[in-house]
């Protein structure tokens, strides 16, 4: 009678003469590469500027809405060294609230940090935000500010 050993022997030598391996199948179909993600640099980018189009267009509106309206009429027909002087004598006059005299410290503040919503590193877009926070810092400060010291500090603005 056959051991256990030599019936294991003999099935493991006819499992592999009776076997040939088994090859891989090659099918018919025709296989698509899979569809590439984009690239995480391309996705920020491409946020980056759709964020920087409606700082652009909300800018622009913003900015046309107010050359219609007084006083904000007059703080954007300043000049720059103009409206600089603004911002100072907006931060020196006694009659304005001390809330508004704020804004122009925090807008520096902003204006100075290194990182932005849009870096400023990217040519002309880099630079849109900062013009967006410079005329709702103008809006606020004159929204916040009695209308007589307003065109009083106008008329100074517009003299230096």
């Amino acid at each position: 009678m056959p051991t256990l050993t030599t019936l294991a022997k003999t099935a493991y030598s006819h499992e592999r003469t009776n076997h040939e391996p088994t090859k891989p199948t090659q099918s018919h179909e025709t296989k698509t590469a899979p569809v590439n993600d984009l690239p995480t640099w391309a996705l920020i980018l491409a946020v980056a500027l759709a964020l920087a189009v409606l700082i652009v267009v909300g800018v622009y509106l913003l900015s046309r809405q107010l050359q219609h309206k007084e006083p904000y009429a007059g703080v954007m027909r300043l000049r720059t060294r103009q409206k600089i002087n603004f911002f100072r004598f907006m931060a020196t006059d006694s009659r304005v609230p001390k809330k508004v005299k704020f804004v122009p410290i925090l807008l520096a503040l902003y204006l100075l940090m290194p990182f932005d919503l849009i870096p400023d590193f990217i040519p002309v877009i880099g630079y849109i935000d900062d013009v967006g926070v410079i005329i709702l810092a103008l809006v606020l400060m004159v929204k916040l500010t009695p209308a007589e010291t307003i065109t009083a500090i106008l008329e100074k603005a517009s003299d230096h």
